[in-house]
């Protein structure tokens, strides 16, 4: 009985002992082998495709348009009322044409004149430079200056009896066209020796003028003239 028994009980639960055991067993795992792209071998994507919106419409609505009548000069018995020029807010409400309308070329003056060239024109004077590209010069250069002012400058006896030294500095401006003009004496010595060295720089011939970007200008020049006694 015992045995009868046992074998029916095993016989009922070996399908459950089965599958306790079936699922002790280890799965094994699955392991993917790695795969090493290059970036030269992917393809680039596809181009994105914006969809533009249609243009809108706009609306014009459409007004009147004055057309701009052109001054006409008429005595006054030929003035018409219907002709006059329309007025500034009535310009301002009003859309502008397309045509091309010429103005006037000519301008009436009240002077009695044969021709413009007779405008005097008041033409103000340019301002002298201080530096400029290429400063002015004596004619011949410096050593011809230097000879000219040991020919021309005269010791003033009263600077000579009193026994006066020293150097004179005489600015002046030379123009555009190489002539000496506004003379200054900026450092005196006395004795004469200032009056003289401003009669001998009045005396100077034409210079060569300054030039400024490829022009003749004119420049402020100093020049010192220097007073100096010697023993006989």
């Amino acid at each position: 009985m015992l045995i009868s028994a046992f074998l029916v009980t095993f016989g009922f639960s070996w399908s459950f002992i089965k599958d306790v055991f079936e699922t002790k067993k280890e799965t094994p795992i699955k392991i993917r082998e790695k795969r090493v792209l290059n970036y030269s071998e992917l393809s680039a994507p596809p181009p994105i495709e914006l969809e533009k919106p249609p243009p809108e419409k706009m609306n014009v609505e459409s007004r009147k348009v004055k057309k701009f009548v052109k001054p006409v000069v008429k005595p006054d018995e030929e003035v018409i009322d219907e002709e006059l020029i329309p007025t500034i807010e009535e310009l301002e409400t009003a859309d502008v044409g397309l045509e091309d309308v010429e103005g006037l070329d000519s301008l009436i003056l009240d002077q009695d004149i044969a021709s413009f060239d007779e405008l005097e024109i008041e033409e103000k004077p340019e301002e002298p430079y201080i530096h400029v590209e290429q400063m002015p010069s004596f004619p011949g250069g410096e050593v011809e200056l230097f000879r000219y002012l040991g020919q021309n400058v005269k010791y003033p006896r009263l600077a000579r009896e009193s026994k006066i030294t020293g150097l004179v500095i005489v600015r002046f401006v030379v123009d555009k066209e190489g002539n000496i003009t506004n003379i200054q004496v900026m450092r005196g010595i006395g004795g004469g020796c200032d009056e003289e060295a401003v009669r001998v720089v009045e005396g100077m011939p034409k210079w060569e003028p300054g030039v400024q970007n490829g022009r003749a200008v004119p420049v402020v020049f100093n020049l010192p003239i220097r007073f100096t006694l010697r023993d006989n």
